[in-house]
């Protein structure tokens, strides 16, 4: 029903240009079929929640126009044929975009606001674009040959060969994207200021080729450069969502993070994998039973620590002056950070509801032990992860 209802709104606007939030892209497209169709997808803001508005757009005489409602800056992303997707970028008004299904990187934009911003953009990624459409192109002529064999019905003894090529096949691809994305994660971290900024992070939020930490650093970055823009709300609101339904267990990766120590110095932990066994430690200096356990931790700290075992204090105090005061009243020789920054909340990330909380990581970055009471017992599995 609510595709029906978005779908109506847009070819409504196509009409009529009195609505104060309608925009309206103009696309020329050359060398493609015409009477097929550009999908295209962008999200939209309407009674407090984001709606993923999602519909087609008929190419005439190599002309298609794609109408809606944004009331801020927003990305459209748009398909054609097999080709990887493009990003146009939308306000009130009407844009133009070129695009040309031969050589489908070499789009561009013009008409808005920001079309410096857009230059620059698609000046950075062209030669990634690029390289990466010619590969798409390239994998899909190789599966199509490896389907062919397959429908074929080749004798048993190819088939390890043919399952071979489809597994190389695929690695290949996904080093390609993998260099694509991290291209454009490099263009966002030295341009954060764009306003397009935002809404290209939130394109990279979720994506398995990256590390979610490090795209959250680099949208704490642009939201800094950005303040309370409103292209910046689907950014912020979506790492919101990704973060309320992370669920800290035994037996899977901990949510990494960059802190600096009390020391200054920058600690990310994810640089302890393969290195370290890590002990988080949740507490605050109004817990009793927290600072209490401090005096076990010390001895866990001095049997093992040049053992490679890391503790890290993760201070769950509102109050800055407070946790440093109870640092150095305890003498804690461990690394000590702060839970609660401007972009994020530790405790509230590791569902820290009751404290203190130990969770302990093996040096493959894993987690295999979340209590509430540091015990004989989890010594002796310290002992074990060191061994």
């Amino acid at each position: 029903m609510l595709k029906n209802t978005l779908i109506i709104i847009t070819f409504m606007c196509c009409l009529t240009t009195v609505a104060s939030n309608t925009f309206k892209i103009h696309g020329i497209i050359h060398h493609a079929n015409d009477s097929a169709y550009v999908e295209y997808s962008y999200m939209r803001w309407q009674d407090e929640q984001w709606f993923k508005v999602a519909d087609t757009a008929r190419i005439v005489n190599g002309i298609f126009e794609i109408c809606g409602e944004a009331d801020r800056l927003t990305m459209v992303t748009l398909y054609y044929s097999d080709l990887p997707a493009i990003h146009a970028f939308v306000e009130q008004g009407e844009t133009t975009l070129h695009w040309d299904a031969n050589d489908d990187w070499k789009y561009t934009q013009e008409g808005t606001n920001i079309d410096g911003d857009i230059k620059l953009y698609r000046h950075y990624m062209q030669d990634a674009d690029s390289i990466f459409t010619i590969a798409q192109k390239d994998f899909l002529i190789s599966l199509n040959n490896i389907n062919k064999e397959i429908q074929a019905g080749p004798p048993a003894e190819k088939m390890d060969s043919i399952s071979m090529a489809f597994r190389t096949l695929m690695k290949e691809r996904e080093i390609q994207q993998q260099k694509n994305v991290r291209t454009l994660l490099d263009f966002i971290k030295s341009h954060s200021e764009l306003r397009i900024a935002p809404l290209l992070v939130y394109e990279l939020l979720g994506n398995e080729s990256l590390n979610a930490d490090e795209v959250f650093v680099v949208a704490e970055m642009v939201s800094r450069k950005a303040g309370n823009k409103p292209e910046c709300k689907l950014m912020q609101d979506e790492i919101r969502r990704m973060k309320a339904t992370y669920q800290p267990k035994v037996g899977q990766e901990p949510y990494d993070f960059t802190r600096k120590s009390l020391s200054g110095k920058e600690v990310k932990l994810s640089s302890f994998r393969g290195k370290k066994v890590v002990l988080l430690d949740f507490w605050a200096s109004w817990c009793v039973p927290c600072i209490k356990s401090f005096s076990a931790l010390k001895i866990l700290h001095a049997k093992y620590a040049d053992k490679g075992l890391e503790i890290i204090g993760v201070g769950c105090d509102r109050l800055f002056d407070n946790y440093k005061t109870a640092v150095d009243n305890n003498h804690l020789p461990w690394v000590n950070v702060l839970a609660k920054t401007d972009g994020e909340d530790l405790s509230e990330v590791y569902k820290a509801e009751a404290i203190p909380l130990y969770i302990l990581i093996d040096k493959a970055g894993t987690i295999v032990s979340m209590t509430n009471e540091m015990t004989g017992k989890e010594e002796a599995l310290v002992l074990k992860l060191l061994e």
